[in-house]
């Protein structure tokens, strides 16, 4: 990692410390700018995911976003045409299709440990998102929010079902 970019430096300068980075970045352009910065990690509210992805792709970056991509369909397409036009990744986070929990899940439903499937439901615990101070927001209007972390993992158990039936149909 090469540094650490947020708008509160304290939070930045803490953040950095923790995982052990040196650099604690003074400005998004100063991110931009930097030839030792291949990735940027866009880890902010949904509603500003479009602005800095473009940015950072336009930069030369590959980028790395947090889901869902983007509020709508069309941010998606301008972020999808953004990394294409530069010749540049951008990579959605789906950060629990590999947690040890849904391997786990999936190899137990791989070896018909619970018989067939027939529906999948999943709750989830975690705090509820804020706003930081600082970054703008959006009104709601078109926005679409889903669950997709527990979409991805019931998305992602699927297809390791179907795959062990075509394994042993096979």
């Amino acid at each position: 990692m090469v540094g650490v970019y947020d708008l509160n430096m304290e939070l930045a300068r803490e953040r950095a410390d923790a995982a052990g980075v040196q650099r604690v970045f003074a400005s998004w352009p100063e991110v931009l700018s930097d030839p030792d910065v291949q990735c940027v990690g866009v880890l902010l509210p949904h509603d500003v995911h479009e602005q800095y992805a473009i940015e950072a792709l336009e930069a030369g970056k590959h980028v790395v976003c947090e889901k869902p991509l983007a509020p709508t369909l069309a941010e998606c397409d301008r972020m999808l045409a953004a990394a294409s036009s530069a010749d540049r990744k951008l990579f959605p986070v789906h950060n629990r299709v590999y947690s040890p929990v849904v391997e786990k899940m999936g190899e137990i439903v791989h070896q018909d440990g619970i018989g067939e499937v027939f529906l999948a439901q999943t709750t989830g615990f975690e705090a509820r998102p804020r706003s930081r101070p600082g970054w703008p927001r959006r009104a709601a209007a078109g926005r679409v929010d889903v669950a997709s972390g527990a979409s991805d993992v019931r998305a992602a158990l699927a297809a390791r079902r179907r795959r062990a039936r075509e394994l042993s149909a096979g």
